[in-house]
Parts: structure tokens; sequence; C-alpha cells
């Protein structure tokens, strides 16, 4: 996995531009990954159409499910921001690289990526494996200047693969993209069974041994945040736990105070503390409140 060709690193780092360690970007996975925290709260929708996100007051995305509950789909143009942008061009030495062309450019990477993963998943629907293809292929034909490249037929791309061609470019952005595209595509299958997507952030790596979910623990403790309201019930259950710890040690204080200072038996500090719930519960609240006004009361 360290010994990966020039081009694979380039398309990695490009995929990977707008992607934070920590920090959710489901728009960048395959499918819509059901998170349990999103970072707001779901906005209220009704009559929506199922298939047509909804943008919040926050710029968030939200897909409505059939039982009515939201899917967090991420923010609106959720992109590198164009210093990012400028300094990974400078860093690679690519010129003519317009920021209106990295969203098709990154979507028909993200297609071939797709386009893999389906293969791999027997879950996935045979016919967004081929939407994925289509897409990717479509953008390639009428954007790669090279077009005396052959291309394999839709249905035989990953069967009957082209190999050990050299995809030609000339340092713009575009045609950079899409010869490193075609070259993965068709040159570096064996690489492809060994490519992982992180679940939260969304970043690429490569890695043979195993099949991590997340790119690291921070990813991975971010994604499976507890929802708000399984946060909300375990504070309001600590808080109940804190108060009767509490009314615990208040009342073990009365009755010391009871016994202490009024001569009191324990069996009949008891029953004037219940006495007194009774009569004023605030009496009780604290060994304080209690000396203010039954203590008065009965001198002590």
């Amino acid at each position: 996995m360290k010994d990966l060709s020039e081009s694979v690193k380039w398309l990695i780092t490009f995929a990977n531009l707008g992607s934070k360690v920590g920090q959710l970007y489901p728009q960048k996975l395959l499918g819509n990954p059901e998170i349990k925290r999103p970072p707001v709260e779901p906005p209220t929708i009704s009559n929506n159409h199922l298939s047509i996100p909804v943008t919040d007051k926050s710029g968030c995305d939200w897909l409505q499910k059939t039982d009515g509950s939201l899917t967090f789909c991420g923010v609106r143009d959720e992109f590198p921001t164009q210093k990012e942008f400028n300094k990974f061009l400078t860093k690679t030495e690519i010129s003519g690289g317009k920021r209106d062309d990295y969203n098709n450019l990154v979507l028909t990477w993200l297609s071939v990526i797709y386009s893999i993963f389906a293969k791999m998943d027997k879950g996935v629907d045979h016919d967004y494996y081929t939407f994925c293809v289509m897409s990717a292929e479509s953008f390639i034909v009428n954007n790669y200047k090279h077009k005396a490249i052959p291309l394999p037929p839709i249905k035989e791309l990953c069967q009957n693969i082209v190999k050990g061609l050299d995809y030609p470019h000339d340092n713009t952005l575009t045609q950079v993209a899409s010869a490193y595209i075609l070259d993965y595509w068709h040159n570096q299958r064996l690489l492809h069974q060994n490519l992982r997507q992180c679940r939260c952030c969304g970043r690429f790596w490569f890695e043979a041994s195993t099949r991590r979910k997340y790119c690291c623990k921070k990813c991975k403790d971010r994604f499976n945040y507890d929802s708000r309201q399984k946060v909300r019930e375990s504070l309001r259950e600590q808080r109940k736990i804190l108060s009767r710890k509490g009314e615990k040690i208040t009342q073990d204080e009365i009755i010391s105070f009871l016994c202490d200072e009024g001569g009191y038996t324990k069996e009949n500090a008891v029953m004037i503390y219940k006495e007194e719930s009774g009569r004023c519960s605030r009496n009780i609240r604290s060994l304080a409140n209690f000396k203010r006004t039954f203590g008065e009361r009965e001198g002590l």
C-alpha cells in the first residue's frame, strides 16, 4: 500500500479535499448512512416528496423516509474552500484549474469509486452500478481530449479491463483527472478491492489487511455519538439519581440534627422529618431550611 503510483496518490488527495477528521460528510458516501446525532436538530417537514432533499435554515439537507423520519444528508454545497483548492493545485503543479470544474471532476471520480464499491457489495442494486459506470464514462468521453484512447463497452468495463495503456494529459485539471481516472480504472485493478472510505468524514485510503469503517478513532467516536434524545433521557435519569442522593443526604443530616440538638430518638426524628415533609416540602429541602422553619418553631 506504500508503493502507490503518483496518479493514484493524486486521485486520493483530490477525493479527500474538503474532508476533515471528526466531521460528518455524508454527501461523499455511497448511500445515506444513518447518523444517530446530526450536527443540528432535524427540521419540521410535512408532505415532502420522499426523493427530494429539503434544506433547513442552517444549510443542511434532509431526506424524508417513508416512516416520516429524516435522514441527515450533509451541508448543502459543502466543498473544499477556495484556499484549500488553490493550495492543492499549486502543490501538484496543475495549471488551468477552475473551481467550477471541481464538482464535475470529483463526482466523476466518486462515480468510479462507487461503481467499484457497488460491484463488490452484493447488496447494492446492479442498476446503480451501471448508472455510476455510465456517468463516469459519459463525462470522460465528452471531456477527455485524447479520444483515440479506446474505451471498452459499458457491459465490459470491469470484465475485460484494458491494461497497459498510457493516458496522456496536458497538465490542466480536467485532463489530469480524466487521465488518472482512466489509469486507475484500467491499469490499477488490483487496488480496487483495497480501497476504503471513512463512514464519518468520507476520506479514502488503501488498506489490504482489514476493512475498517473509520479512518481514525476521532471519526469513529463522532459517527457513533448517541442521539440527542438518548442524551436527554440519560441526563434526566442522572438528575433523578442525583436528586435522590441529595434527598437521602439531607434526610440523614436533619435526623442527625434532631437527635444531637433536640435529644430525639432516631424513631421520633424520622417521624418528625416525615411530618414536616408533609407540611411543606421546602422545609426539608436542606438542613438550613429545616432549622429556619421547624428549628425556630421548636426553639432548636
